[in-house]
């Protein structure tokens, strides 16, 4: 028989069967590269989902290791007299437990030599652990006293001395330089208080029983409120939480951020608790208040020996948190004497402002944990002597 001879394809099938087979390479590599890029993503996910869950456990683990701290403070604080006896010296020198306490540090690397043990066999295991990453990354918590702010709800009790004092202090607070647009422009709903006095006015008409503007008891405390584009109506009770205070006829969102760590609302206090106020607070808040009859703030932050006295105070708040010194009513006046400012701040009524009286009572507790680049921020309000926290926050 004879032989078939070999059939070739045309030039033109040749080159589309190529064609074919590079598009089907192509496309396979480009699934298999979505397919890589996709498990990559869902991986790196799933490792940013575990660093998140445990930054936020290593927060709240900083957290809870610092409202340790605090419940016991109010026990060691009730023996700082037998601790004075026993080493000699007068009760007054040693600072209050609870701002000892604040600066004890509370974070990862304190937490970890806790949960270790020196026996041999733990040592291991918590090595493992460590290794696991129960432990892995950083946190850290810190606590300021509720005590040593200014207590909003206190402005309620107009029969008494305690509302003024208030009072003082929150115009002290309003009578910072910087804050003075904040009586000139509008809010976001076109109003604003005319200055310090009606602000104040109208925190106390939202605590107070009665319905009269305070300062015009011929006028309606609501009137603020009524031509609102949603309008409502003064509360006359306390304030439930911090933000409530936004509510307030002239408060508007940008000077509440400003003002919101010197207020409080949990504390029944009227003074400022010295030994755990910050510096910037008792010379912005606290002095202000202290001030002679027709003096203004800023003629005690003019003052020709202000800084000297500033850097003596900040000196003397840091020795006192370690334990060489301590800040009371009496040192104060007594610095207040030595660089001469006396003139501008009564001496007298330093003592009306400002409390010796240690309080460990509320805290407010910040804590942060950090794991890879996840982070958590918390924020809580814990009342140390029933040992529960009041308020809690995701930051």
């Amino acid at each position: 028989m004879p032989r078939l001879a070999k059939q070739k394809l045309p030039r033109d099938e040749r080159g589309i069967a190529l064609i074919m087979v590079l598009s089907l390479v192509a496309l396979v590599a480009t699934v298999v590269s979505d397919f890589q890029y996709n498990s990559r993503v869902s991986y790196q996910l799933a490792i940013n989902a575990r660093d998140e869950l445990q930054a936020e456990y290593n927060a709240i683990s900083a957290m809870r290791m610092r409202a340790l701290l605090l419940k016991q403070s109010g026990k060691l604080n009730s023996q700082r007299s037998l601790i004075a006896s026993a080493i000699g010296i007068d009760v007054n020198m040693i600072p209050p437990i609870g701002q000892l306490v604040e600066m004890v540090p509370v974070e990862c690397g304190l937490l970890s030599t806790i949960m270790k043990t020196p026996d041999a066999s733990t040592d291991s295991k918590s090595e493992a652990l460590e290794e696991e990453g129960l432990l892995n990354g950083e946190c850290m918590a810190t606590s300021s006293s509720e005590h040593a702010k200014i207590s909003v709800n206190m402005l309620r009790n107009q029969l008494n001395n305690s509302s003024k004092n208030i009072t003082k202090l929150l115009l002290g607070l309003l009578s910072e330089p910087r804050l003075e647009k904040h009586f000139q422009e509008d809010d976001r709903n076109g109003t604003h208080a005319d200055n310090p006095e009606e602000l104040v006015g109208a925190l106390i008409d939202w605590t107070d029983n009665d319905n009269n503007q305070s300062g015009n008891q011929v006028s309606d405390e609501d009137r603020f409120y009524a031509y609102l584009k949603d309008s409502y109506k003064v509360k006359n009770a306390p304030f439930d939480s911090l933000e409530e205070v936004q509510l307030v006829h002239g408060m508007d969102d940008d000077l509440f951020n400003m003002l919101k760590d010197h207020l409080s609302i949990y504390t029944d206090g009227t003074q400022m608790e010295l030994a755990t106020a910050p510096t910037d607070r008792i010379v912005l808040l606290g002095l202000p208040a202290a001030m002679h009859e027709g003096f203004v703030p800023e003629q005690l932050w003019m003052h020709p020996r202000f800084a000297e006295f500033y850097v003596a105070l900040s000196e003397l708040k840091q020795m006192g948190g370690m334990g060489f010194g301590i800040l009371n009513v009496k040192v104060l006046t007594g610095l207040i004497a030595q660089f001469e400012l006396q003139s501008v701040v009564n001496v007298q009524a330093i003592s009306k402002v400002f409390t010796d009286k240690p309080s460990t009572t509320w805290y407010t507790i910040k804590a942060e944990g950090t794991v890879g680049y996840a982070s958590r921020r918390l924020k809580g309000v814990f009342q140390a002597s029933e040992g529960k926290f009041y308020y809690m926050r995701v930051e």
